[in-house]
């Protein structure tokens, strides 16, 4: 510890308590108290201006470090959530079609088919094929005039609503992890909300063959 005698003549910097200070140099020692600025202060409540210094630069560089380290957390959680999944998720097929069918169809759905104008024969034959003969309803085939190289020929389309653990016959890619975009094999997208969306026309076949039928 720090004697007052060696405190003689210094820069020192005195507590006033409350967090206030008052800076000066050493006029008197007197065994443990120092007289500054024509005061009388205990040792304990004096520094030396040097000390002072020290303290002030090692609080900076320790609040550099933690802002640091806060903005550095703050990217790789920015990172994290804009880079995860990388892989979509994909829950397997199970159950089987005509269980499927009649859940969906007491859950309510909406079914039907988007053409180009060289797609309308296609379609309409195609449904007629998955049902042994039925017309397609009128009602349930879109046509759109985008250029020939926008869509396919024809695409069908089934939007529904499931619970994400409901016995599935085809594999279901969760929306908003990369699920969107995947291209493996055939499956339905599938989002938080329970809402359900098919787009290949070899799952709407089968769902057809099994007692779905078009509407809108």
């Amino acid at each position: 510890m720090t004697s007052a005698l060696d405190l003689a003549g210094e820069e020192v910097r005195c507590s006033l308590g409350g967090g206030s200070f008052i800076s000066g140099v050493v006029q008197q020692v007197n065994d443990d108290h120092v007289i500054v600025r024509g005061r009388s202060f205990p040792l304990s409540a004096v520094q030396l201006r040097e000390d002072v210094e020290h303290l002030r630069k090692s609080n900076i560089d320790t609040d550099r470090r933690l802002r640091r380290v806060e903005q550095e957390a703050k990217e790789a959680a920015e990172l994290a959530l804009k880079g995860e999944p990388r892989i979509p998720i994909i829950h397997p097929a199970s159950g089987d079609y005509a269980t499927f069918v009649a859940m969906i169809q007491a859950a309510g759905y909406t079914l039907y088919v988007r053409s180009r104008q060289d797609g309308m024969d296609a379609a309409i034959s195609e449904y007629a094929e998955w049902t042994g003969g039925e017309e397609l309803p009128e009602n349930a085939l879109y046509m759109h005039l985008n250029d020939d190289k926008a869509w396919s020929s024809h695409e069908w389309r089934l939007i529904t609503k499931v619970e994400l653990d409901s016995a599935c016959p085809f594999p279901l890619a969760e929306a908003g992890t990369l699920g969107c975009g995947f291209k493996g094999d055939p499956c339905g997208i599938i989002h938080k909300n329970g809402s359900l969306e098919v787009n290949w026309n070899c799952i709407v076949g089968e769902l057809v063959k099994n007692g779905l039928r078009a509407q809108r």
